[in-house]
């Protein structure tokens, strides 16, 4: 199955089926309007990357540039053609080809006993090699809200160390304006950044 992925940048067009699939595969409040993601795909920051089999779309992702890190907004495989190994040759593709940046950090939804979904989730990560960053990281959502989520990183190939909560939030800080300007809560979750992660969760911001 692996040897047939091909891994390209994917099209305005494509891009219609597969908000599609984001809506059944995340939840509302993680998502962005399909026109948000449109405008920053014209901008030299952000990129569509599909995963395509016998050429057919498999899967998918999303990242933004922000120097040395790059955010990987979304990653997701399509629900019948998952358990088959792609949703892991992905994030090895990543590694692999983006050797100029140190990495990804993505955002995570933390591990819940009560959501199964949440602890498949972290094990995968785990078992291709992404690692927790301690980040008190407020996502920015529609109506003002924000979520907590944790922040994994993914290091390139090219990069061998562990990578800093100090460089996460500095790529957080230059990424947030072009993907989550159109939330009035950005400011919001840039102004509690540098709060210590186990106090602001312990107070239940």
């Amino acid at each position: 199955m692996r040897e047939n992925i091909l891994i390209r940048i994917g099209t305005d067009l494509e891009f219609d089926a597969i908000y599609e699939d984001m809506k059944l595969q995340f939840p509302p409040e993680e998502l962005k309007p399909k026109s948000v993601f449109k405008k920053m795909f014209r901008t030299r920051l952000t990129k569509l990357m599909v995963a395509v089999i016998e050429g057919e779309i498999a899967g998918y992702f999303i990242f933004h540039k922000a120097g040395e890190i790059a955010m990987l907004d979304h990653i997701a495989v399509l629900k019948p053609m998952q358990s088959k190994g792609i949703g892991s040759f992905m994030v090895g593709a990543i590694s692999d080809h983006y050797s100029d940046l140190k990495g990804m950090f993505l955002e995570v939804e933390p591990a819940d006993p009560l959501k199964p979904d949440t602890i498949r989730r972290v094990r995968f990560y785990e078992k291709c090699g992404l690692y927790r960053v301690p980040v008190n990281y407020l996502m920015p959502a529609p109506d003002g809200k924000t979520l907590r989520m944790d922040v994994w990183f993914l290091n390139s190939r090219s990069f061998d160390g562990k990578i800093s909560s100090e460089e996460v939030k500095c790529a957080i800080r230059r990424v947030f304006p072009h993907v989550y300007g159109v939330f009035e809560s950005m400011g919001e979750s840039l102004a509690r950044l540098d709060d210590e992660p186990a106090q602001a969760a312990a107070a239940g911001a």
